[in-house]
């Protein structure tokens, strides 16, 4: 992607998708669906790390694994806007209804922002490799 604008591409229709499931899911629109992988042992978990991650992932290609300082080290752009917004995301599933918290989901979301996310430094040869 060299086009001006085309990096930025991935992550907005991937952060639509993704705001998309949860608004489903906070109408009760995707219980069928739901059932179905609560269901299926470890499935819930899988698609939190997946889909968390891979929003990390696509951040992170997207900013070229530029980092910014938090704490006094260098942490991931993917890394530093995911991490709120899915502890924002989980947290607030204990005021909806249709939802229900679950911590496991919150962890299963961290480790793939940790894991899945820093992956884009293969596809960015310059990004720093301490980050």
């Amino acid at each position: 992607m060299n086009a001006p604008g085309a990096r930025i591409l991935l992550p907005s229709v991937y952060a639509t998708c993704l705001a998309l499931i949860v608004a489903a899911a906070n109408l009760g629109l995707l219980n069928p669906f739901t059932t179905f992988i609560h269901a299926t042992r470890g499935a819930d978990k899988l698609f939190h790390f997946a889909l968390v991650g891979g929003l990390a992932f696509v951040i992170n290609h997207a900013t070229r694994c530029r980092t910014i300082p938090l704490l006094r080290r260098p942490v991931l752009i993917g890394a530093a806007i995911c991490l709120p917004l899915s502890i924002i995301e989980e947290l607030s599933q204990s005021l909806i209804p249709t939802r229900t918290f679950d911590p496991a989901d919150l962890l299963a979301n961290v480790l793939g922002i940790l894991i899945i996310g820093p992956l884009a430094r293969h596809l960015n040869p310059a990004a720093p490799a301490a980050c």
